[in-house]
């Protein structure tokens, strides 16, 4: 996999970050991801959460993959392009609780993902987990990657090709 020139780097990061107002800025209230898709709400009343509401357009992020355990968001608003490379931040609710090797607990997260769309591959540079599935409650955890990046390639039909897919489809607001 090919590597990202620092001086890139620093200029994809740069943008993206002033785009996003800050790093971990949490998303704007009306950003509010259903945590419980598939699930009946407690009124018994018809689920919805796994459509794309009003909400998220309003709050300009997109809807742009989704499983039966998570829904993956992208802002079009922070995407930043230098040849075949695109970088954003993302957002990836999931439907139930999940653990990080350490032992928190989260249910969603942030992340500045690097997109090689030629290779079909991805890179995260930085990643905040967050307690609820709206990615703007409680911070659990947050990690950063130094130096190099390690781009990943994902199996054909995973959440992960729709991911890489839609980031390389998407084009700035």
């Amino acid at each position: 996999m090919r590597a990202i020139s620092p001086r890139l780097w620093s200029g994809l990061l740069a943008a993206v970050a002033l785009q996003a107002g800050a790093a971990g800025a949490p998303l704007r209230a009306d950003f509010a991801p259903p945590p419980r898709c598939g699930i009946p709400p407690e009124d018994g009343s018809e689920d919805k959460s796994c459509r794309r509401t009003p909400a998220d357009k309003r709050a300009g992020w997109r809807l742009i993959a989704v499983s039966p355990s998570v829904r993956v968001y992208a802002s079009p608003e922070t995407l930043r392009s230098d040849r075949s490379l695109k970088a954003a931040w993302l957002v990836w609710a999931h439907d139930q609780e999940q653990k990080l090797d350490g032992g928190a607990a989260y249910q969603s997260y942030k992340e500045l993902a690097v997109f090689d769309c030629k290779a079909r591959a991805h890179a995260s540079r930085q990643q905040i987990y967050y307690q609820d599935g709206s990615a703007s409650g409680e911070v659990v955890h947050q990690s950063q990657a130094r130096g190099e990046l390690e781009y990943l390639e994902y199996a054909p039909g995973s959440v992960g090709e729709a991911v890489i897919k839609a980031t390389c489809a998407l084009q700035r607001k």
